[in-house]
């Protein structure tokens, strides 16, 4: 996991801008709007700095909010999207 976070972290400084995640997704075969990605890195960002961390990351992946108290993923479907957005 740590591999591809640095992968993600094209410039090196330890987390992961929207725009280094948007870059990152279609590598990972996620072909959806920008509004689709942004609403994922959101879902990401839990404490809503506009940057990712590794933490963040991390517990998001391991299906944990990264923070206490943190947003939860909203439901329904994302603008544009046929099927209900999950992370």
């Amino acid at each position: 996991m740590i591999d591809l976070f640095h992968e993600w972290d094209t410039n090196g400084d330890g987390t992961v801008t929207k725009k280094e995640f948007r870059k990152a997704m279609p590598v990972l075969g996620f072909d959806a709007p920008k509004e689709e990605v942004d609403a994922l890195f959101d879902q990401f960002d839990n404490d809503g700095s506009g940057l990712m961390g590794f933490k963040e990351l991390q517990k998001m992946l391991k299906g944990r909010p990264a923070t206490e108290g943190a947003a939860k993923p909203q439901k329904g479907k994302a603008k544009g999207s046929t099927t209900p957005f999950k992370a």
